[in-house]
């Protein structure tokens, strides 16, 4: 995959997951960071936020 692949696929999955999770683009982006560099991401927010769905999507 070369580096135009890759930022074209990052795009298309970010508007892809803030289509559920409205209004919190640095989660997401946080999010796809952790998980093509399959590290752990620590998340933080305030109660009611997309913490929780989240959290049980990035599982699966």
């Amino acid at each position: 995959m070369n580096e135009s692949q890759f930022e074209a696929t990052f795009d298309r999955l970010r508007k892809e997951i803030a289509r559920v999770i409205v209004g919190q683009e640095d989660l997401v982006t946080g999010l796809l960071v952790g998980l093509f560099a399959r590290g752990h991401v620590l998340l933080e927010g305030a109660p009611a936020s997309a913490r929780p769905w989240s959290r049980g999507a990035s599982r699966r």
